[in-house]
C-alpha cells in the first residue's frame, strides 16, 4: 500500500514537471512574439501620431499616452523570456525583479485606464450627437 502511494506521488511530480516545461516553452515563445510585434507596432503608432501632434484633441491624447504604455509594458516582456527559457530562474537581482514586475503592471492597468477613457470620450460624442439629432 505505502509503495502505491510512493509510486502515485513520484508520476504526479513528473507530470508537473513536463507541465512546468509545457509552460516554460509556452510562455517563453508568446512573450517573445508580443515583444518584436508590440515594439514594431507601438514604435510606429508612436511616429504617426507624434507627426500629427498639431490635430490635438482628446482621442489623439488619449492614444497617445496608451501607446507609450504599452510601448513601456512591452520593455519588459524580454526579462521575462528569460525568465522562463531558464526555467524559473532570475538572474538579474531582487531590485530589477521588482522594477519589472511593477512596470508591467503599472502599464497594464495604464492601458486598460486609457482605454476605458478613450470609450467614455467616444460614448460621450456619441450621447451628445443622439442630442443634437433628436433621437
Amino acid at each position: 500500500m505505502e509503495s502505491n502511494l510512493t509510486n502515485i506521488m513520484e508520476n504526479n511530480n513528473r507530470h508537473c514537471d513536463s507541465i512546468d516545461d509545457f509552460r516554460n516553452q509556452v510562455y517563453s515563445t508568446a512573450y517573445s512574439l508580443i515583444t518584436v510585434l508590440g515594439l514594431v507596432g507601438n514604435g510606429l503608432a508612436l511616429v504617426v501620431l507624434i507627426r500629427t501632434y498639431r490635430e490635438s484633441s482628446p482621442f489623439h491624447v488619449y492614444m497617445l499616452n496608451l501607446g507609450v504604455s504599452d510601448l513601456l509594458c512591452v520593455m519588459t516582456l524580454p526579462l521575462r523570456v528569460v525568465y522562463y527559457v531558464k526555467k524559473g530562474q532570475w538572474n538579474f537581482g531582487d531590485f530589477l525583479c521588482r522594477v519589472s514586475s511593477y512596470a508591467l503592471y503599472v502599464n497594464l492597468y495604464c492601458s486598460i485606464y486609457f482605454m476605458a477613457a478613450m470609450s467614455f470620450t467616444r460614448f460621450l460624442a456619441l450621447c451628445s450627437l443622439c442630442r443634437t439629432c433628436g433621437w
